[in-house]
């Protein structure tokens, strides 16, 4: 589970950029932010039974980075709507989400 937290924004962010043009705007934001969430409720999961790898300062830290990143992707499906570079953008929110579970 804790491996799966730092991975599924990477995989997000490749989805993203790779299936972009494939996908269309409306899939990317759709993967993208699906993706954030989950691993939220990863971190919020790991944060009540904190294991081995993790420890209870990084899991603290972790999690209200990840619950104001969610909160940023949901904000920009609506505020990135009619923008024509928007796989673009969510590419870019994911591999800034990529970075983050690891700084933490």
């Amino acid at each position: 589970m804790y491996l799966t937290i730092i991975t599924l924004p990477l995989l997000g962010s490749i989805a993203s950029g790779l299936l972009g043009r494939k996908l269309g705007v409306t899939g990317a934001q759709i993967i993208t932010t699906s993706l954030v969430i989950i691993t939220t409720l990863l971190a919020i999961t790991a944060f009540f039974e904190v294991g081995f790898h993790f420890d209870s300062l990084t899991v603290s830290m972790i999690l209200p980075v990840l619950i104001i990143s969610s909160l940023v992707h949901v904000y920009s499906i609506g505020y990135m709507s009619h923008d024509p570079l928007g796989t673009f953008w969510e590419n870019v929110l994911m591999g800034i989400n990529c970075q983050t579970p690891g700084i933490s």
